[in-house]
C-alpha cells in the first residue's frame, strides 16, 4: 500500500466516517419523531386554510409583504393530496436545516469541528416548547429559508477559498435574498458575509507588513460584494413602501419599555432554547412516555456519546479554531446568539409574551450560533485524554452531552405523541365529516370536546375552516357545550363520530 492509499485509510479518516454515520443516524432518529405530526403549531391550521386572498389580507394586516410569497409556498405540502406526502417534505426540509448548518461549520473550520458543533446542537438544544423545531409546523417557511441561508454562506466560503479573481459575487446573495423572506431580523445576517471575508483574510499566513489597512479591505470587499448592498437596500425599500401603503400599525417598534424589560426579553428569547441536564430520564413518565421512546432515547444518547468520544481527541487542526477564539470572532458569534431577538425587545407584545412564555421563533434562530459558541467552549476545555484531570473533564463533558440528549429526546417524544394523536384524530374527524350528509342551505352545528392540542383555540376559526373545507355552512363549538344543540358531536379524547339529535 503506497503512502496515498495509507493516508486515505488512516485512523483519522475512519474516525471521521464513523462520526458522520453516527451524526446522520442521530438526526434520522430525531426527524423520525416528525412523522404523523402536522398540527404542531398554532399557525398551522391558518396555513392549511390559506388562500391567495387570505395571504394578501394577512400580509396587509401585519405590514409584511413577504408573507404573500412565503405563505403561498408554505401551503404547497398540505395541498399535495395526502398528509403522508406533506410529512415526507416536512422531514426533508427540517433535516436540511441541520445538515446545511453542519456543512457550513465544516467549510468554516474542518470536518471534526463541524461535526462536533452539530453534536452539541443535537444534544443541548431544546426548542420544542416553542413549537418551532424540531416540530415546527411550517414546512417551507422559516426552515427552508434558514437552510438556504446556510447554503448561501457555504457558497460564499467556497468562492473565497477558490478563485481569487475580481469578479462580482452574485450567487450567494440571490440565495440570501430568498432567505430574507423568512423574517425581518434575517437582515442582521447580512453582516455574516463581511465577517466571513475578514475571517478568511486574516486566517491566511501573512506578516504584519503584508496586511492591508482597513480602508483598502473595505474597498476590496465593496468591489466584489456590492450585490449584498443591493439586496439589503431592495428589501428595506420594499418593506417600508409596503408598510406605508397598508392600513396597519401592528408589529411596529415602540419605546415604551424600560431597558431592563427589553434586555430580559432579548435574553429569554435567545437562550431559552439551550438546555442541559446531567440527570437522564427525567422526562420519562410512566403512562405518558411511549416505551419505544425510552429505547430510542438511549440509542440517540449513545450516538452522541460515541461520536463525541471519537471526535474530541481527533480535532487537532488548531488553525481555524484558534482564530475563532479571537475576541472579534467570539464577539460576532455571541452577537448572532442575540440578534434574532433584538427587535422583539422593542415590541410590547413580545415583552409580555417573554414574561409569560419565553419560547418563540428566536429560540430556534439563536440555537445555531449558540451551539457554535458552546462547542468552542468545550473544545477549549477538552484537548485530549492524557492526564487524569483531562480524563475526568473529558468524560464529564461526554456525560453531560449524552444525558442531556437522552432527556431532550424524551421531551420531544412526549410532545410528538400528543401532537401525533391530535393530528390523527382531527384528520379522521374531517374525513368522516366529508361523508356526513348535511343541509346544503342551513347551518350544521358541529360540537367537539376541544380543538386539536397546540392549535388555534378560536371557535370562529374552526367554523370558517370547516365551512371552507366542506363547502357547507358549519358552526364549530367546543365551549359551554351543555347548552348547545349539536347536529354532529366529536370527541377528540376517545374519538367517536355520532350524529346528535337537536
Amino acid at each position: 500500500m503506497n503512502s496515498s492509499e495509507s493516508a486515505r485509510y488512516s485512523p483519522r479518516t475512519a474516525i471521521e466516517w464513523v462520526s458522520v454515520i453516527l451524526v446522520l443516524f442521530a438526526l434520522a432518529l430525531l426527524l423520525g419523531q416528525h412523522w404523523g405530526m402536522m398540527l404542531s403549531n398554532s399557525d398551522d391550521p391558518w396555513i392549511i386554510r390559506s388562500t391567495w386572498d387570505m395571504n394578501l389580507q394577512t400580509a396587509s394586516a401585519q405590514g409584511r409583504f413577504w408573507l404573500i410569497p412565503i405563505n403561498t409556498l408554505a401551503t404547497i405540502p398540505y395541498r399535495l393530496g395526502s398528509w403522508e406526502a406533506a410529512n415526507v417534505i416536512k422531514i426533508l426540509v427540517n433535516g436540511s436545516v441541520f445538515l446545511s448548518f453542519v456543512f457550513f461549520c465544516v467549510c468554516l473550520v474542518n470536518l471534526p469541528t463541524g461535526l462536533f458543533a452539530g453534536l452539541v446542537w443535537l444534544a443541548l438544544i431544546d426548542v420544542s416548547p416553542g413549537y418551532y423545531s424540531p416540530f415546527h409546523g411550517y414546512l417551507m417557511m422559516f426552515n427552508l429559508q434558514f437552510a438556504v441561508m446556510f447554503m448561501s454562506f457555504v457558497w460564499y466560503l467556497k468562492i473565497l477559498d477558490g478563485d481569487r479573481s475580481k469578479r462580482t459575487i452574485i450567487g450567494p446573495y440571490v440565495l440570501f435574498a430568498f432567505s430574507l423572506l423568512a423574517y425581518e431580523p434575517m437582515l442582521f445576517y447580512a453582516g455574516v458575509y463581511p465577517a466571513l471575508f475578514l475571517f478568511r483574510y486574516f486566517s491566511e499566513s501573512r506578516s504584519h507588513s503584508q496586511l492591508r489597512d482597513w480602508w483598502q479591505l473595505l474597498l476590496l470587499f465593496l468591489r466584489r460584494n456590492w450585490m449584498l448592498f443591493v439586496v439589503v437596500a431592495a428589501y428595506i425599500v420594499t418593506y417600508f413602501i409596503y408598510r406605508r401603503s397598508q392600513p396597519t400599525s401592528g408589529r411596529g417598534l415602540d419605546s415604551s419599555g424600560n431597558a431592563i424589560d427589553i434586555a430580559i426579553t432579548v435574553y429569554k428569547f435567545s437562550v431559552n432554547g439551550f438546555h442541559f441536564q446531567i440527570k437522564a430520564l427525567t422526562n420519562y413518565f410512566e403512562g405518558i412516555s411511549a416505551p419505544h421512546n425510552l429505547l430510542l432515547a438511549l440509542v440517540y444518547a449513545t450516538c452522541i456519546f460515541v461520536a463525541s468520544f471519537l471526535l474530541l481527541p481527533a480535532i487537532r487542526d488548531k488553525k481555524y479554531p484558534n482564530l475563532l477564539y479571537r475576541k472579534s470572532s467570539l464577539a460576532v458569534l455571541i452577537f448572532y446568539v442575540f440578534c434574532p431577538n433584538l427587535l422583539h425587545g422593542f415590541v410590547e407584545g413580545y415583552r409580555q409574551w417573554a414574561a409569560e412564555d419565553p419560547h418563540y421563533v428566536g429560540n430556534y434562530f439563536s440555537a445555531f450560533p449558540l451551539a457554535m459558541v458552546v462547542s468552542l467552549g468545550v473544545l477549549s476545555l477538552v484537548g485530549g485524554r492524557k492526564a487524569m484531570q483531562e480524563k475526568a473533564l473529558f468524560f464529564l463533558v461526554l456525560s453531560v452531552l449524552a444525558t442531556s440528549a437522552c432527556d431532550n429526546y424524551l421531551r420531544w417524544g412526549n410532545l410528538a405523541e400528543t401532537n401525533r394523536l391530535d393530528s390523527k384524530l382531527w384528520a379522521q374527524a374531517i374525513a368522516d365529516l366529508h361523508k356526513q350528509p348535511m343541509d346544503a342551505n342551513g347551518t350544521t352545528v358541529v360540537c367537539g370536546v376541544h380543538a386539536p392540542e397546540k392549535v388555534s383555540g378560536d371557535e370562529g376559526y374552526w367554523s370558517g375552516y370547516l365551512s371552507e373545507l366542506l363547502g357547507k355552512s358549519i358552526t364549530y363549538r367546543y365551549k359551554n357545550l351543555s347548552s348547545v344543540p349539536c347536529d354532529i358531536r366529536l370527541d377528540f379524547n376517545q374519538y367517536r363520530f355520532t350524529v346528535a339529535q337537536s
